[in-house]
């Protein structure tokens, strides 16, 4: 719920929420339909597997803005984060800006404050050398 209500929350109102819905015995499924019946920009996509990576691969599928953010359901953001993301990927006329996720290094759920500081990346190579760096880490 924090996560939803987070995302929600921005004061950056350009996006486009694309929940995936996993096989769950929680009341995930009732809160996101609730959310979406009340917000426009909620759309949900039911997803069979379990795995994050089918989940990711569904929203993306249907996702229709400029830039794409993946989050799970304990992450959260602080209320300009959103905002300060694509400011930083518009004004450096980035292919990728991502976000530094304050709880990654401590293994807790990732927060994404306010004043983040963003990982920036002008091509897809420097992501993908940097995604390697950081799994061989």
């Amino acid at each position: 719920m924090r996560a939803l209500e987070s995302v929600l929350g921005q004061r950056f109102d350009r996006l486009q929420l694309v929940i995936a819905l996993m096989p769950s015995a929680d009341r995930t499924r009732a809160i996101a339909e609730r959310a979406a019946e009340r917000n426009i920009r909620i759309e949900l996509v039911d997803v069979d597997d379990v795995r994050a990576a089918a989940a990711f691969d569904a929203g993306l599928a249907v996702a229709r803005g400029d830039y794409v953010l993946f989050m799970h359901a304990d992450d959260w953001f602080g209320p300009r984060a959103l905002e300060t993301l694509l400011k930083v990927a518009e004004e450096g006329d980035l292919d990728f800006a991502l976000p530094l996720w304050v709880g990654d290094a401590l293994g807790m759920p990732a927060a994404l404050a306010e004043d983040t500081d963003a990982r920036l990346y002008r091509t897809a190579s420097e992501v993908s050398s940097a995604a390697a760096t950081w799994v061989e880490a």
